[in-house]
């Protein structure tokens, strides 16, 4: 179950990443943007990491404080659930 967790994991960070690639590639262009909602979506299916190393990496959206805000609380949700299903095992 962990390996497919991880996996999982894995994969949507992957995908947030290049998100991040390609929004930023079409922002220098001029073309057509990747839309702010799908960003969240992908960082509320756990690819929070993936957003978080484009915008540091691509130096993407790093200025718009509401799009930082925002991943930064779904990242604190995220490690406030898994804190609280470790501490319900144990």
């Amino acid at each position: 179950m962990i390996g497919y967790i991880l996996g999982y994991t894995v994969i949507v960070n992957i995908v947030s990443f290049v998100t991040m690639y390609i929004d930023k590639k079409r922002a220098k262009e001029g073309k057509w943007r990747v839309k702010e909602k799908l960003l969240f979506t992908l960082a509320f299916l756990l690819g929070e990491f993936g957003i978080i190393l484009g915008m540091k990496f691509f130096k993407h959206k790093r200025r718009k404080r509401t799009f930082t805000y925002t991943i930064i609380t779904i990242l604190v949700l995220h490690i406030s659930v898994i804190l609280a299903i470790l501490i319900k095992k144990s």
